[in-house]
């Protein structure tokens, strides 16, 4: 879809990123690797274990890398901060008086609906009750298009993400991005339309925020498989939002599946259609067992350590071959 997001690669590194570089020398780097649990691990070179070191990613310690958190953001301008209660816990909450020009609502109308819808589908559907009554420390920044190299990864600056989380509850909103997507400002969209393009990315990367929590608060090295939860988390919270039409994104996340499924090759990239194809199997899982099966998939992926893969076919006796036959009817 065309709304996100972060790379696995950007979000990896950034999570751990100011830990590891208090430790790290100039010209040291830092790399990512799974250990033996298939935990992801972030650690100085040097530090890796031998057997590891053949399938780390490393990066020069030095390079700007390094993601400031929310609340530390510099900001340009008029600067408004809010400390507001939401149903899914706390939220600190700044942006530039300059982004509200861009949008109907103000960002803290718009967090705290958004906030409500997400709140809503947990509660009303088979999420487990640790996340139906989640209450995170939520830090959420809108920045406007001047990103500050010092702050934000040259990856995040130069790629035209609108959005990004990292955990546990940090969300960064880029105001343009947004309303005018990646052309600039002969495109910007109607205050309404942008409202609504908001919602969505505000509950995907929300959507990140309670896989991490289903997760036991661990951050496991799928891309695919979290994007195609935040994805399908999407559609699914769509339905008690007054803003969007969970049939029209579903529409459109189902034609963006067809053509990625068209396109031969399934190896995530990051593209609209791979998040598309990636949310395939929680709509497959819903559509047979409910959100309870999603559900119980993840509760043994945290008790027996398994693969998501793996943990499906447990959870929901759905292997391989029948999802692919299930998404092929979906998407008839």
């Amino acid at each position: 879809m065309t709304h996100t997001r972060s790379t696995f690669f950007i979000l990896l590194f950034l999570t751990a990123f100011a830990v590891c570089t208090t430790r790290a020398h100039a010209g040291e780097q830092i790399c990512a690797f799974h250990d033996q649990n298939g935990e992801m691990v972030v650690k100085p070179k040097k530090e890796v274990p031998y057997r590891f070191k053949k399938f780390a990613r490393c990066i020069d310690a030095n390079k700007s890398n390094y993601l400031a958190k929310p609340d530390e953001i510099t900001l340009q301008g008029n600067v408004r901060r809010e400390d507001i209660s939401t149903s899914l816990g706390r939220v600190e909450l700044r942006w530039p008086r300059s982004v509200e020009q861009m949008f109907g609502r103000t960002p803290l109308r718009a967090v705290t609906d958004a906030a409500r819808t997400v709140s809503r589908s947990l509660k009303t559907s088979g999420f487990p009750p640790a996340v139906q009554n989640l209450d995170a420390p939520w830090k959420i920044v809108f920045l406007d298009a001047k990103l500050s190299a010092s702050q934000i990864p040259h990856q995040l600056i130069s790629a035209c993400h609108p959005g990004w989380m990292t955990a546990p509850a940090n969300v960064y909103i880029v105001a343009q991005r947004v309303s005018e997507g990646c052309g600039g400002s002969q495109n910007r969209r109607s205050a309404s339309i942008a409202d609504a393009q908001l919602t969505e990315i505000l509950l995907h990367e929300m959507g990140h925020v309670v896989e991490y929590y289903m997760l036991n608060k661990r951050r496991l090295g799928d891309r695919a498989r979290a994007e195609g939860f935040a994805t399908w988390f999407e559609i699914h919270s769509s339905q008690f939002s007054s803003l969007l039409s969970q049939s029209r994104i579903r529409s459109r996340t189902f034609d963006l599946a067809r053509r990625g499924m068209r396109g031969g090759s399934r190896k995530f990239r990051g593209s609209a259609e791979d998040y598309a194809v990636a949310s395939m199997i929680f709509s497959v899982i819903a559509d047979r067992r409910g959100v309870r099966g999603i559900a119980d998939a993840y509760e043994l992926m945290n008790k027996k350590g398994l693969r998501f893969d793996q943990a499906v076919k447990e959870a929901t006796y759905l292997g391989r071959e029948q999802i692919e036959k299930d998404s092929a009817k979906l998407l008839k």
